[in-house]
């Protein structure tokens, strides 16, 4: 499965108005696959080829049906509508970001990151704290798992994801910010001093970046009650950063094994923590190894 191109560069009112859609108006939740729709209407790329993609996800992660609203109708009545006034609105909102410390970079812009351009549905605009620009001399590692890890998977983790690290000369860890598997990934990073890309499906306003962290988002004023659905799509983004994915732990329905299916359809491999026993916490890595293509044990 490869990117989707547009046809045309995005005018700075497309820029504005993804910026407004998505964050700014709350008569409706809006995501980067129903921007992707939009566009293709308004023929920026493809249609049919939008259309068909987004199908096909459907079919592969069919809860990614609950990640987006697909109402084309809706979101085209708002583009129609969306005037100058709208426009300044959206670009004093863009501005405030620097007061936040948040800066963000457009799908047109040359220093946007490759690997999502090369991903399932790329943003519009990306916004982060820190530094994403080391992104592109490096290997990024996407590590996911459960929030609630069994004591093996811990101990085991500690001892391979170390040696795993060193298999990289620039490696960066990323995680989606989670506790569990994903605090536990963040924190053999900075034991062995490797740099971390936290993606977020929520608003980075409240966090602080450092020289070794950085932390990236759709979104910067979505409304809480979409966290959700938000949390499917910001799960995809894990899985176009990654170079590689390691899935440590997961039962037969979770997030992580969301990630680990758009890691496959991206062709990219995923290594998987064999457990110690197999049972229901557990399951779900097991079963993902058996019937997935680029799959192999991480120890």
């Amino acid at each position: 499965m490869n990117g989707i191109t547009l046809l045309k560069p995005l005018l700075k009112k497309h820029i504005l108005f993804t910026y407004w859609a998505m964050n700014i108006q709350t008569q409706h939740f809006f995501t980067t696959l129903d921007i992707w729709l939009l566009f293709s209407n308004l023929g920026l790329c493809n249609r049919s080829t939008i259309e068909k993609t987004i199908t096909f996800l459907f079919h592969k992660v069919p809860s990614l049906r609950y990640g987006i609203k697909g109402n084309l109708k809706k979101l085209k009545s708002l583009w129609d509508k969306f005037d100058s006034r709208k426009a300044n609105n959206a670009l004093n909102h863009l501005n405030e970001l620097h007061s936040f410390e948040i800066n963000y970079i457009t799908i047109n812009d040359k220093n946007y990151p490759s690997s999502l351009l090369q991903g399932i549905f790329p943003p519009m605009i990306l916004f982060f704290k820190g530094k994403i620009n080391h992104l592109e001399t490096s290997t990024p590692i996407g590590i996911v798992g459960t929030r609630a890890p069994l004591w093996e998977t811990v101990s085991e983790s500690v001892k391979t994801l170390p040696r795993f690290f060193k298999r990289y000369s620039s490696p960066v860890v990323i995680s989606g910010m989670a506790r569990g598997c994903d605090t536990l990934a963040t924190h053999l990073a900075r034991k062995n001093n490797i740099s971390i890309v936290e993606v977020l499906a929520e608003t980075p306003t409240e966090i602080k970046a450092t020289e070794e962290e950085s932390f990236v988002s759709e979104y910067v004023w979505a409304p809480a009650w979409s966290f959700t659905r938000r949390l499917v799509l910001r799960n995809r983004l894990i899985a176009s950063f990654a170079e590689v994915l390691v899935l440590l732990q997961a039962p037969l329905k979770s997030g992580a094994l969301i990630t680990a299916t758009f890691a496959s359809l991206l062709n990219k491999p995923v290594y998987v923590l064999k457990p110690k026993k197999i049972c229901y916490a557990t399951a779900g890595g097991v079963y993902f190894k058996n019937n997935h293509r680029k799959t192999y044990w991480l120890n």
